[in-house]
């Protein structure tokens, strides 16, 4: 028997940006609990690994389905301990904010280990969907403050190297001056002469 979770939250950011941030699978066991592992293993395929009940880590792959960037990410089991399909739907609500949608289908019925793992797939997609927002809207705020910072840096650096320019070049201007009147110092101080 098939079953199904359909949970939204409104996330700070565009729809495209954010569809981005969602397509980058291998980045979900960096902000989302109990996913180890996303890895991309040709094409719109990737193998995923989550934990599992007693320790024991569940193994699936599945197949981007659909990809409609800005819109849409749908997806499909194709092997493994787990079958789900779903799809991620991204709409504009205006004033900087999305409404990020998951909905999640399951197979009912399912080996023990499986159906432990999926025992609370209602609490799994709002937890992953709350995951996703602050990593979307804190992430996105480290990395403009992060480039904030990193532009300071720069400007102190350049200003640093203008100001190192202009008084490397006042030395040079004096070194020259120091050796100009040494030279003609020398000069002076060498005994003439006659001829």
């Amino acid at each position: 028997m098939a079953h199904q979770v359909t949970r939204s939250i409104t996330v700070r950011g565009d729809p495209q940006r954010l569809y981005e941030l969602w397509s980058q699978l291998e980045r979900f066991p960096v902000f989302i609990p109990g996913v180890k592992s996303v890895m991309r293993t040709g094409g719109r395929h990737t193998r995923w690994t989550i934990e599992g009940p007693l320790g024991r880590d569940l193994t699936w792959e599945a197949e981007t389905t659909t990809a409609e960037p800005g819109r849409r990410l749908a997806w499909n089991t194709t092997c493994g301990e787990i079958r789900t399909s779903g799809q991620v739907v991204f709409a504009d609500l205006g004033n900087g904010q999305t409404s990020v949608t998951v909905s999640l289908n399951w197979l009912a019925g399912l080996a023990d280990p499986i159906a432990a793992a999926l025992q609370d797939p209602d609490g799994m997609v709002t937890k992953a969907l709350r995951a996703f927002k602050r990593e979307a809207e804190e992430g996105a705020a480290a990395a403009s403050s992060l480039g904030r910072a990193v532009m300071a840096v720069e400007e102190e650096e350049r200003a640093a190297g203008q100001e190192a320019a202009r008084a490397g070049g006042v030395l040079e201007d004096a070194a020259g001056d120091e050796e100009r009147h040494g030279q003609a110092a020398g000069r002076e101080s060498m005994p003439r002469s006659r001829g």
